[in-house]
């Protein structure tokens, strides 16, 4: 998966080499690789990489998916910070307990900590195997509307109710798919 990557640093690095004169046979298997990958030995002329292969959109979807991973995780520890605010917009205005309060918040503490063990577990499963396209993007599109709703739900004070809704529609499918990604890898034949 990265090898593209390598190979276009190295056309990159090597395409001014060849401009201070090595020979050209040195480089010749490295021109089947530059036009084979749309690159050119002179980055002036046109785009180092081309964006019409699939490679590089399922790159590109795929570093896209872990940023999104990584910023919903990253939302859901700064919620645990703030949660004073949250606790109380979930209780009324007057008469509750200190128990009350202790459950409340012990709900959302439980809530949020469940979403940032969810985004853990996904990546280390995301380090493990790499999802097909299409999983990637669900999952990619369900953690970017998850971050926007933790976002909001940081900035505004919203009641825990809206936490469990977000963690169940925005942290658990993706862990799904990505438990299901790597159940499926393993085949009951290779352990009969």
């Amino acid at each position: 998966l990265i090898s593209p990557y390598f190979s276009q640093y190295k056309i990159k690095q090597w395409s001014g080499t060849t401009q201070r004169g090595r020979n050209a046979r040195d480089i010749s298997g490295l021109h089947g690789n530059a036009t084979r990958l749309g690159c050119t030995q002179n980055a002036s002329s046109q785009p180092l990489y081309d964006y019409s292969s699939t490679d590089a959109i399922f790159m590109d979807c795929l570093s896209a998916y872990f940023i999104s991973l990584t910023a919903h995780g990253v939302l859901l520890m700064l919620a645990l910070w703030d949660t004073p605010e949250n606790v109380l917009s979930t209780l009324p205005f007057d008469g509750w307990s200190q128990r009350e309060y202790r459950d409340v918040e012990a709900s959302l503490i439980v809530s949020l900590s469940l979403g940032v063990a969810f985004c853990v577990i996904e990546v280390l499963l995301l380090a493990t195997q790499v999802p097909p396209p299409g999983r990637s993007l669900s999952a990619l599109s369900l953690h970017f509307f998850g971050s926007l709703c933790i976002f909001k739900f940081v900035i505004d004070s919203h009641p825990v109710g809206h936490f469990w809704i977000a963690l169940v529609l925005f942290s658990l499918p993706p862990l799904i798919i990505q438990v299901s990604l790597f159940l499926s890898s393993f085949r009951l034949s290779r352990f009969c």
